[in-house]
C-alpha cells in the first residue's frame, strides 16, 4: 500500500497465505522515487530471508492511495500530491524486474472484500472508505467498475463545513 504517510508491504504465497508484512514510515507528499527505493529495499529483505530474488515474484500489486486512469496514470493530486501523472505500475515493474500492477486502495479493498471478506459470494455491491478522503468501489456482476476515467466510487475531500479547518488538498471543512 502507497499510503499518505506509510508504504505496507506483504509478501504471500500463491495459496494468499501472508508470509512476511512490514508497515514503514514515510514523510508525507514523498516523492514516487522515494517510495521506489523503499518498495525494493524491504522486498529484496523480505525475499532474502525466504532465499529468493525480487524479480523471482510472480508478481506485484501495488494499491494506490489515488485514483488511477484506465492506463495506469494516477489522476488526482490530492492525496499523493507529487504522483499527479505518475504511472506507478510501469515505474516499480521497471525498478523491480517482475510484473507490478497499480490500482486505486478502494478498488483494492473490494476486491480483498470479495475473495476473503464480506463480500464473498457477492457478485454486486457497493464499499464505501472513510479516511482522510471518502473513497469507494462498486462492483456489479462481479466486476469492479472502475468508470470512464478510472475515478468511479471515488468521492475524495467532501466539505462538510465551508468555514472549517485547510485541508491539505486546499479545500475547507
Amino acid at each position: 500500500l502507497l499510503g499518505l504517510d506509510a508504504i505496507r508491504i506483504s509478501l504471500c504465497d500463491v495459496t494468499h497465505t501472508v508470509l512476511t508484512d512490514e508497515s514503514m514510515p514515510i514523510t508525507r507528499d514523498y516523492a514516487p522515487q522515494d517510495a521506489v527505493e523503499t518498495v525494493k529495499s524491504a522486498l529484496e529483505r523480505h525475499c532474502d530471508s525466504r532465499g529468493l530474488k525480487v524479480n523471482d515474484l510472480i508478481g506485484v500489486g501495488l494499491a494506490v492511495s489515488a485514483p488511477i486512469s484506465p492506463e495506469g496514470v494516477v489522476l488526482s493530486r490530492s492525496i499523493l500530491p507529487t504522483w499527479g501523472g505518475v504511472a506507478p505500475g510501469a515505474l516499480f515493474q521497471s525498478a523491480l524486474g517482475c510484473p507490478v500492477h497499480a490500482e486505486n486502495e478502494s478498488n483494492c479493498g473490494a476486491l480483498a472484500e470479495m475473495m476473503w471478506g464480506a463480500a464473498r459470494g457477492e457478485n454486486n455491491f457497493v464499499m464505501v472508505k472513510l479516511d482522510l478522503g471518502i473513497g469507494g468501489a462498486t462492483v456489479v456482476n462481479g466486476h469492479l467498475q472502475t468508470g470512464a476515467r478510472g475515478a468511479a466510487a471515488e468521492f475524495g475531500h467532501m466539505t462538510l463545513e465551508p468555514r472549517g479547518t485547510l485541508c491539505r488538498c486546499g479545500n475547507r471543512g
